[in-house]
């Protein structure tokens, strides 16, 4: 029988390139909202159902000013 030759490649990168790739554009709300749908999926696969939050999610607070 013939052996294999496994090949692997090599890619030589500096601490800022690795830095860089991991980066991900939007907010840390955007980040968070994509995390928390990734969880709910994966959670989905196993057959376990995650209730949503009674928390409510878009929370204001209006201040004004006292007097005339």
């Amino acid at each position: 029988m013939e052996k294999l030759q496994s090949r692997s490649v090599v890619v030589k990168r500096t601490l800022a390139d690795e830095a860089r790739a991991d980066e991900v554009a939007g907010t840390p709300e955007e980040c968070l909202n994509m995390m928390w749908q990734l969880t709910v999926d994966a959670w989905a696969f196993m057959g376990v159902h995650v209730a949503e939050s009674e928390f409510q999610k878009n929370a204001v607070q209006i201040r004004r000013p006292k007097g005339p």
